[in-house]
């Protein structure tokens, strides 16, 4: 395998990660909204 299949395939594993923290930092964000409106109530 060369350096440029082993880049690839470093990157296909991160990927599904990626998109799992992706799916986690949107959910924190829309807590973190959420806690904000609260607040200011």
């Amino acid at each position: 395998m060369n350096k440029s299949q082993e880049i690839q395939s470093i990157i296909a594993q991160r990927q599904p990660l990626a998109k799992k923290l992706e799916e986690i930092e949107k959910g924190l964000s829309s807590l973190y909204a959420g806690i904000q409106e609260l607040e200011e109530d």
